[in-house]
Formats: C-alpha cells, structure tokens, sequence
C-alpha cells in the first residue's frame, strides 16, 4: 500500500499504471473526488462496488492495483461539518483497505498533512514523494 505525494503532473498516476503494467496486472483508477456521494451512505455504497470489482479482478489475473487518484479529497465536506465527514469518509476507506489486504493499493495526493491517520492504522506502508517534472519522453509520458 502506496501513497504517491507530489504536484499534479508529476507521475503519480503514471507510477501506478506503470506498476500495474510491469506485473501484468489489471488497474482500476478512481477519482476520489467524483467517488465521494452526496451521502455517507453512497460513498460507502460506491467503495464497496469499487472493491467489488477488484476482487473480481483479483481472482480472474492473480491481483489487481487500485489507484485512488485526487486523495486529497477525502477531506471533503459533505453535509457542512468536515470535521465529521473526514472522520467517517476516513474510517470507511480504512475499513475497506483493511477487508482487502490482498489488493494492491496505490493513492495519490498532493499534501501528506492529512494522512498521518493512514499511517497511524498501518494502512499503507510506503510514502513515496515525487519532485514536478519538467521534462517529458517522446511519448509524454514523465521521467521519474
């Protein structure tokens, strides 16, 4: 479990599909911020057909990497207290993470300020910070 710190363009998303495509696995990426509902019983609704589908994947290939793109808007404000709401969407996907261990998780955020409580659980393991890439390959992609 992987979380990729860096500004937008600097290959968090590139990494994991990268990582993905190396051990020939399938990747599911997810906007967290189109995942969140306009309730807290449809982001949980929603995480539970995304692992869903992931476990289908799981057992079709041998694995599967999830990628959870926009991290960092699993601070949102659902209903006008965020404080309550970063808790609850917090404690959801800590739950999902750790009904899924065989999943192979990535997230990617461009602030690490909110994640100690993932470290805290245990849930990921490696904080991997990437610098802004100025330079591309031919096929746009970014050099890490």
């Amino acid at each position: 479990k992987f979380i990729l710190i860096g500004p937008n363009g600097s290959g968090k998303k590139s990494l994991a599909i990268a990582f993905a495509k190396e051990i020939n696995v399938p990747i599911v990426i997810v906007s967290i911020e189109l995942m969140i509902g306009n309730s807290e019983n449809a982001t949980e609704k929603i995480l539970k057909n995304i692992y869903k589908t992931c476990n289908k994947l799981y057992k079709t290939y041998g694995n599967c990497v999830i990628y959870y793109d926009k991290f960092i808007y699993l601070n949102a404000d659902i209903d006008g207290d965020s404080s309550s709401d970063t808790i609850y969407i917090s404690s959801i996907f800590a739950n999902m993470i750790k009904q899924h261990p065989h999943i192979i998780t990535f997230a990617g955020t461009p602030n690490s300020a909110f994640y100690g409580f993932f470290f805290e659980e245990g849930l990921f393991e490696k904080k991997i910070l990437l610098k802004e890439v100025s330079t591309a390959t031919s096929k746009g992609a970014p050099q890490w």
